[in-house]
């Protein structure tokens, strides 16, 4: 498959699967906490399975150590993003996930003695500026963040952490491995997540009263999930990087698209802002967003 293609797809798939998250979250479920567990054993299940199709690939201590580690801070991402999503809309969440190459910059800066450019500094400052007008509330007269902001910033902030260790993995050189490694440690940081008793509490209540349709529902988009990733990562192993990442800044755009249309196609369940003024912003944003990260690459 074309470079472009799959990262175009991945794009696209990323964003709606934010969409079936929220549907689920606040329709079905109702409850985030017990989100990651089904992350977890979807992942767990693709990566073992990844692993016996593409003839059980094994890696050094060292890099299968690193990447199972990624796979532990991108399960905690997913419970911060699971937040979130409960808390926001889903088209500015898409928004939001296209900051994580700022954190991943900044980290690269501080721990791999990476340089940050004046074309870089810019594509920050062309960022934060866009994200403002989306951002902050007026309470009481005074301006703050959203809690789903700082959310997203800490989701980020372990996604970028998860990107770094995979990028310390010298052997991990095909989008395989990096899954099959990467989806264990997922199933590691889930366990872990899994002994926290609330977290616990909300997986089985889900498993007792979801029904077998929402169930299925959940555990299809976890596989879109995995899909898009994979596309992700043949996108990266296949294709100029600085060229797959702009591709990917499609994503907020097709969040806005989708939040439009579900919204008017699906109001019980969909209740994204569509006014002339809200949309105009998103819009805006996602423009100003794109230009930054065009910037940082």
């Amino acid at each position: 498959m074309h470079w472009f293609l799959s990262a175009l797809l991945s794009s696209i798939f990323y964003a709606r699967f934010v969409f079936v998250d929220k549907h689920i979250v606040s329709n079905k479920l109702k409850d985030y906490r017990g989100m990651p567990i089904y992350t977890t054993i979807a992942g767990v299940i693709a990566g073992t399975t990844f692993w016996v199709v593409f003839g059980f690939p094994v890696l050094s201590f060292r890099d299968a150590i690193l990447l199972l580690l990624s796979g532990v801070f991108t399960i905690w991402a997913a419970y911060t993003y699971f937040k979130a999503i409960s808390l926001e809309e889903a088209s500015y969440v898409n928004i939001l996930m296209q900051t994580m190459p700022i954190f991943v910059i900044v980290s690269a800066f501080f721990f791999l003695k990476e340089t940050i450019s004046i074309k870089q500094l810019i594509g920050f400052i062309i960022i934060f500026v866009s994200l403002l007008p989306i951002s902050y509330k007026k309470t009481k007269k005074k301006f703050s963040f959203s809690a789903g902001f700082w959310l997203m910033i800490v989701s980020n902030i372990f996604w970028a952490i998860s990107v770094l260790l995979v990028k310390f993995a010298i052997d991990a050189n095909s989008f395989t491995k990096i899954l099959s490694y990467e989806s264990w440690g997922v199933g590691i940081g889930g366990a872990l997540l899994y002994v926290i008793k609330p977290v616990r509490q909300s997986f089985h209540r889900g498993l007792r009263t979801a029904g077998v349709n929402v169930l299925t529902m959940v555990f299809l988009n976890e596989g879109m999930f995995i899909l898009s990733k994979a596309l992700q990562f043949l996108a990266f192993a296949t294709g100029p990087v600085a060229l797959v990442s702009v591709v990917g800044n499609t994503q907020a755009f097709f969040g806005i698209i989708y939040g439009g249309i579900l919204t008017i196609v699906f109001p019980k369940y969909f209740h994204e802002k569509i006014q002339r003024k809200d949309f105009v912003k998103k819009i805006l944003s996602a423009i100003g967003l794109f230009i930054g990260l065009s910037l940082l690459i």
